[in-house]
């Protein structure tokens, strides 16, 4: 990870490096560690950071950064997609019957709590026990649940990483168009570890996240993870397909933007795939 950090930073100039001195981080999903052991190398040596990760005990993975004794590393060990208070959920409120009523978890950010930089780049683990109204649905859970904790904490004029899985997908697509609203959206495949994979990163610079359209998007993810942690399934269909323009009206405003963002990425996979050992050659 280590590597994949370096690589983004030499490409986006510097996205690493924090707008305020000592400056501070955020990271959402940040076991084992790599991102935040660039970043801090990177900065101020009294660079403050918070990281979320998932428990090692419910299958996350080990933080593997010297935080021990450190003030300056802030580690909240958690579900954040279980955060219920900081989307605007109180406990209280949630059913009896619902099958994680016990799992909710009470506010733990601060509303005034800011950051420079916020990374988004979890995934979906295989080895955490959910729920079964969750397996279809955790990685949209995971994402918009991430993605309100990073904008909602962003210093205006900050800068928002994010890990993410195929540009041309339409909930992506809807995803970069909003970002491009209130900053300014790059994306980038790094060749070191993604290059086969459908997965890049988005990197936002010069995030207006006291906007008017960033609040809107904030809004809007925190009904969808509303909607996908208590609605159904057509529910939850509807509240994304609710949330984001016709087609016509994304091709027109967004379409050759998207498609400049997107050679890049898949070009860089093209050629990966062309080279990979498991692509057989025709004779």
């Amino acid at each position: 990870m280590q590597r994949i950090a370096a690589e983004l930073h030499n490409a986006a100039d510097g996205c690493f490096t924090t707008v305020t001195k000592p400056g501070a981080i955020l990271d959402v999903c940040a076991a084992p560690g790599g991102f935040l052991a660039a970043a801090m190398a990177l900065n101020d040596p009294d660079l403050r950071v918070r990281a979320c990760t998932l428990p090692f005990s419910q299958g996350g993975y080990k933080v593997l950064l010297p935080h021990e004794n450190n003030d300056a590393i802030d580690i909240n060990y958690c579900d954040v997609t279980m955060l219920a208070e900081d989307f605007g959920v109180k406990i209280e409120e949630i059913p009896a019957s619902h099958p994680d009523h016990n799992k909710f978890m009470p506010r733990q950010f601060t509303i005034d709590e800011q950051y420079d930089i916020a990374i988004c780049d979890g995934h979906v683990l295989r080895t955490q026990e959910r729920a079964s109204y969750r397996e279809k649905r955790e990685s949209i859970r995971l994402q918009n649940s991430s993605f309100v904790l990073a904008l909602e904490h962003l210093r205006p004029g900050g800068t928002f990483i994010a890990l993410l899985h195929k540009i041309e997908m339409w909930r992506i697509a809807c995803l970069l168009q909003t970002m491009s609203r209130f900053s300014d959206v790059r994306v980038y495949k790094p060749k070191c570890g993604h290059a086969k994979r459908s997965s890049f990163y988005m990197i936002a610079k010069d995030v207006q996240s006291h906007s008017s359209e960033a609040k809107e998007a904030i809004k809007t993810w925190k009904n969808i993870w509303y909607v996908a942690t208590f609605g159904t399934d057509q529910e939850v269909y509807q509240a994304i397909r609710d949330s984001g323009p016709s087609a016509e009206e994304l091709l027109a405003d967004f379409g050759p933007q998207l498609i400049t963002l997107g050679r890049p990425v898949w070009l860089t996979q093209a050629n990966a795939l062309a080279k990979a050992p498991f692509i057989k050659k025709q004779k």
